[in-house]
């Protein structure tokens, strides 16, 4: 059987064939097409986003054969559809996997499947149409509506997302009405998607998450007291603000309590280009630190690789996901499978 998936990141192989450093973000999709790809019955391709001066371009892994596709815009642009349809005139798919349903590349892949009759089934996600209404939860209306000159530029603001994500919206809203198969994990995801297209069905499927998290058990005797730790923070619907907040309380009955946040420090400043590229929000988290005397409590280690992020879940005492709303988080996924007793196999993980 030939898979094509479609996915909104290169995976970790594919950024090592075309020479660049692998995103630490995605794990589910990377131990899903580790555990697939070892199907002898499977043939699986992989299309994803990347610049590109041509079309698309092809690259192949051990077991995987990848095509980075020129990014488009305009989903309904025929030049942009014209794209999909030349590649899985390529490919010969039977069935296309999409992951993700708010890029406009999404939309343009289920219109080319339609076109050359192709079938598909797309995987929630996130539901970007929901996630729209939950971008400003609790934060002032100067920090919303606040911008520096990165957020003029980039049109990135708190308020900028938010119109990001309704745009981002209306192409998911159509992409759930056109599609007949839908891949969930939650009772959210099932709700949300079925008032959205009713007649479509529904399956669900859990998520398995990178090797090295399946091969460790959190142990109390081995980590750090009064340690608590965030995946990661890049943006307001993360809830950062509310785990900050709730720090100030904390270090009142555990002054040496530390809050590690995965990621490159939002509001770190020591030269010209940091505070060119810092936004506002993150300049309202400085604000927030420095004001209740947080600067020693909060400590931003950085971009974390797999191994990385699986050693700072084994040394934290506390995991904490403060999302304004989620889905189903793999960060919590990866908490819920360090702290249960080490298998050595990848397993399927849900925590909805």
């Amino acid at each position: 059987m030939k898979i094509l998936w479609l996915t909104n990141i290169p995976l970790p192989e594919a950024s090592n064939l075309m020479n660049e450093t692998p995103t630490p973000t995605g794990g589910w999709l990377v131990g899903a097409s580790q555990v697939l790809a070892e199907e002898k019955s499977v043939n699986l391709t992989i299309a994803f986003p990347h610049k590109l001066k041509k079309a698309f371009q092809m690259f192949k892994g051990k077991k995987i054969t990848y095509y980075a596709f020129k990014p488009i815009n305009n989903a309904r642009n025929e030049k942009s559809q014209g794209i999909f349809e030349s590649l899985l005139q390529e490919v010969h798919p039977d069935l296309v996997h999409i992951h993700g349903t708010e890029f406009p590349h999404t939309l343009a892949m289920v219109n080319a499947c339609e076109k050359v009759n192709v079938k598909a089934v797309i995987s929630i996600q996130g539901l970007v149409s929901i996630i729209a209404k939950h971008t400003t939860a609790n934060l002032p209306w100067n920090v919303v509506y606040g911008h520096t000159l990165r957020n003029l530029l980039r049109r990135d603001s708190v308020a900028g997302l938010k119109k990001q994500f309704e745009k981002r919206g209306r192409n998911e809203v159509e992409v759930l009405k056109k599609v007949k198969h839908v891949i969930g994990r939650t009772e959210w995801d099932r709700a949300c998607t079925m008032q959205i297209n009713p007649e479509a069905e529904y399956q669900f499927c859990s998520e398995t998450l990178r090797n090295e998290f399946y091969k460790h058990q959190w142990n109390l005797e081995a980590i750090e007291r009064h340690s608590i730790f965030l995946s990661q923070a890049r943006s307001p619907i993360k809830g950062l603000h509310y785990a900050v907040e709730a720090m100030a309380e904390i270090v009142k009955s555990f002054p040496s309590a530390k809050m590690y946040v995965s990621g490159r420090n939002p509001t770190y400043s020591s030269s010209l280009k940091d505070n060119l590229i810092a936004t506002f929000y993150a300049k309202y988290l400085k604000k927030m630190i420095d004001q209740l005397r947080l600067t020693k409590n909060i400590i931003f280690t950085g971009p974390l690789n797999e191994k990385e992020m699986c050693q700072r879940y084994l040394k934290s005492h506390v995991f904490v996901c403060p999302s304004t709303i989620e889905n189903s988080p793999n960060s919590l996924g990866l908490h819920e499978q360090v702290m249960s007793a080490a298998s050595g196999k990848p397993k399927w993980t849900n925590c909805g």
